[in-house]
Parts: C-alpha cells; structure tokens; sequence
C-alpha cells in the first residue's frame, strides 16, 4: 500500500525501501513454504520497475530474473504461462534501453519460442 503511493508519486528511493522491507516480511512468512508466494513475486515485480525508473538497470534485470525464477516454480515449470512471456518482453525492453540489443533480442526470441501455436499472436501487444 504505502510503497504503492510512493512509487505512483515518483519518490522511488523511499518506495523502493518500502518495497524491501515488505519484500522481507514477505519472506518470512513465507520461510516454512516449498512454493514461492504470489506476494513475493508482485513485490519483486515491483522493485524491478522502481530500479528501472531510477536508471538502476542492472537492478531491475536481477530482481526481474528472480521473478522469472520464482514464477517458474508456481506456474509448476509452464514455460509458456503468459505471465512469464510476458516478463521476458518486459525485460527484453528493458535491455533495448540500457543498448543491449542483442541480449534482448535473444530474450524477445524466448519469449516468441514460449508462445503456443494457437493461432494467437501473444506477442503483439
């Protein structure tokens, strides 16, 4: 909540420590659980868009990489689960900005090899 507020009135740094602090509550409770929590992930989502939005590239990449990571785990391994293509393009973007054309390029190919053939383009959007 809070760290939402701080975020949408662009005071990232108090935001991005707010989501941290979350981020390890978070964690604790979730400590005792095999499976990674949806409210883990979200807040990992994120502090990967605040690291982004304060130019902190390779923060936001790492943060989003375990987001990828957790999300595999609950998705149970679908590689092709929209939220996770759909990280990939956040991701490829991201790099495309930093000018890392061809890491992203390569994260824009994984994410269209993840997409099924069901007669839906999922990376037009």
């Amino acid at each position: 909540g809070i760290a939402r507020v701080l975020h949408d009135k662009e005071d990232y740094l108090d935001a991005l420590h707010t989501y941290q602090r979350a981020l390890a509550c978070q964690r604790d409770l979730a400590a005792g659980s095999s499976r990674p929590t949806l409210d883990v992930i979200t807040t990992l989502c994120n502090i990967s868009r605040v690291h982004h939005l304060m130019g902190d590239i390779d923060a936001a990449l790492v943060a989003n990489q375990e987001v990828l990571q957790l999300a595999t785990i609950l998705v149970c391994g679908k590689m092709d689960h929209p939220f996770l293509i759909n990280r990939l393009k956040i991701e490829g973007n991201i790099l495309v900005e930093a000018g890392r054309v061809e890491d992203a390029m390569r994260t824009f190919i994984e994410a269209a090899r993840r997409c099924c053939d069901n007669g839906r383009d999922r990376m037009i959007n």
